[in-house]
Order: structure tokens, then C-alpha cells, then sequence
């Protein structure tokens, strides 16, 4: 299944797993449209103007599409390479500005290459602009690809012509080897000078682009992390903080939070923030002179 919402709220489209019609709802009007894509659609998002993305499969590539608001009339494509012959499959990275969307492409070998897809004039084009190898969580902040290095415990920035322009060690990571905390899978575009990140104990973390840098660490009232020995009782000298943060994703001007009950429950409980509130309480805390 891949589904999206529309940043204002008015339209959900949704995809079943191997189906190539794409379901368009309008949550106001209460209609409902049938994009047919011909094959299988694997992605879909909207961008800030409404306009509807997909990417489907053909057999030896992928096509991304652009459609208009509303209508859902095609505008514009491109075709992609699949490079692994359908080994995997492909994803919009989270985020992106309105008229570029970041795609991935990936194997089910932790091999991924990353596009950025530009909707300039009418015209969809599409640019590789990195080929990784590794655990790692890829996402779009703006004009900016960033990627949360599980394995290596780092946060690198590319620019749009794939060149890396800045790299920083994730906090309280240590060089001998031990298992120390690591960026997590799960981050999110605040704005053009920030973006929210997760750790793999559930911390989280904003993080500035200009430069990149940790700007501080957050908690969500109610959900704060408590030491590692209380949610791993039988790790008693297991060091360090953690929550039980499960997801997260911006969703127009908030953030949903989805955090488990319990280390080993399976029932969630939602927090939704918004954006400014994280952005308003990061600036206060950051030096003054930061972006």
C-alpha cells in the first residue's frame, strides 16, 4: 500500500500493493477518482501546489508522473533506470520543495541511487545524483538530499549536484567501538534552515543546515526519555536515555508522533505538534546568532 494527503487536507490518494489505479479521494466533497497508471504504482505523493506524483513500474524502468490538482490530468513524465531489475523498488524520499521531489531507488541489498526530479516550465526532468551502499535513512530537506548514517554514525548533506557539503558525527558517539546510540530511520523537513531527526533509542534531535549541526535535543511532553535500565530491566548497567518513539512524519503543519504504550507493547498513543512550537522552542534555546 502507498498513500499520501495533500498538504491542505483536501485529498487523499492511495495505492493498493501491485495495483496500477491509483485512488483519489476528496476528504471535503466527499468524491472519489480512479487514476489508472496502466502498471503498477509503487509511490505517491503531493506537492505544496496540490499537484499529484506517482511512480510506477515498467519492466525494466520506473516512470514518474506529474498531474494536475483536481483534474488528475498527466502534465508531465520521465523514466528512471531500475539498475537492479526489479530486485527492489523505488520511494519518494520524505519532503522535498514544491517543484522537486527526491526519489530513491533501491535493491533489497541496502544499494540505493538517488534522483532529483524537477518540475520546471511544464516539463518533468530527472537527475541521479548519488549511488550509496549501507544502512542508511535518505530524506529531502528542500533543495537539500540528507542521509542519517545508521552504520556509521553520521548526518551528511548533498547538495543538488550530488555533492556532499557537509558531514557531522552523531552525538555521544564514540570511537571504540562500543554500541553506542545511532540516527535513527525517521526524520522530517522544519524549514529551510531545519530539520527534525530521530535516534535509534527514540531521542530527537533539530538539526540545523547552515551549518549542519545538532541545535538541540527535544522531548514531547508526556513522552520523555527515561534511562535505558528502566525500559531494559535486564540490562541493568546499560547506560544512556531512550523513549518508546515507534514513527514519526510531518503531515502539512504538524507532526504525528506514534509512540508504543510500553518497550513491549503493541498499542500506540498519538501526539501531534506542531511545526512553529518546534521551530519557536529550538530558535530560543540555539546561540543568537545561529540561522
Amino acid at each position: 500500500l502507498c498513500m499520501c494527503v495533500s498538504a491542505d487536507g483536501r485529498y487523499l490518494a492511495y495505492a493498493n500493493e501491485g495495483d496500477s489505479k491509483l485512488v483519489v479521494g476528496s476528504l471535503t466533497a466527499e468524491t472519489t477518482d480512479i487514476v489508472d497508471h496502466q502498471s503498477e504504482v509503487v509511490g505517491a505523493r503531493f506537492d505544496n501546489t496540490g499537484r499529484l506524483w506517482s511512480i510506477r513500474r515498467e519492466s525494466e524502468s520506473f516512470v514518474v508522473e506529474v498531474r494536475s490538482s483536481g483534474t488528475w490530468e498527466l502534465v508531465s513524465q520521465v523514466s528512471i533506470s531500475d539498475s537492479y531489475f526489479a530486485d527492489g523498488g523505488a520511494e519518494f524520499r520524505p519532503e522535498g520543495a514544491g517543484n522537486t521531489a527526491f526519489i530513491g531507488v533501491y535493491s533489497g541489498q541496502s544499494e540505493q541511487e538517488n534522483y532529483l526530479c524537477r518540475f520546471d516550465s511544464g516539463t518533468l526532468s530527472a537527475q541521479c545524483i548519488s549511488s550509496m551502499d549501507g544502512d542508511q535513512f535518505v530524506f529531502a530537506s528542500g533543495e537539500n538530499l540528507i542521509t542519517l548514517d545508521h552504520g556509521n554514525c553520521q548526518v551528511a548533506r548533498f547538495d543538488g549536484s550530488g555533492k556532499c557539503t557537509s558531514k557531522i558525527v552523531w552525538p555521544d558517539y564514540s570511537e571504540d567501538g562500543a554500541e553506542d546510540e545511532r540516527p535513527g530511520y525517521y526524520a522530517c523537513y522544519l524549514d529551510d534552515h531545519h530539520f527534525l531527526a530521530g535516534s535509534s533509542e527514540g531521542r530527537l534531535f533539530v538539526l540545523g543546515l547552515d551549518p549542519l549541526r545538532i541545535a538541540i535535543e527535544v522531548t514531547i511532553e508526556g513522552f520523555e526519555p527515561v534511562p535505558l535500565a528502566e525500559r531494559y530491566p535486564t540490562l541493568s548497567e546499560i547506560e544512556g536515555f531512550g523513549s518508546d518513539l515507534r514513527y514519526f512524519g510531518r503531515c502539512g503543519g504538524d507532526i504525528y508522533f506514534f509512540f508504543a504504550k510500553s518497550h513491549q507493547s503493541e498499542t500506540h498513543q498519538l501526539a501531534i505538534v506542531p511545526v512553529l512550537d518546534l521551530l519557536n522552542y529550538s530558535k530560543k534555546s540555539e546561540p543568537d546568532d545561529a540561522p
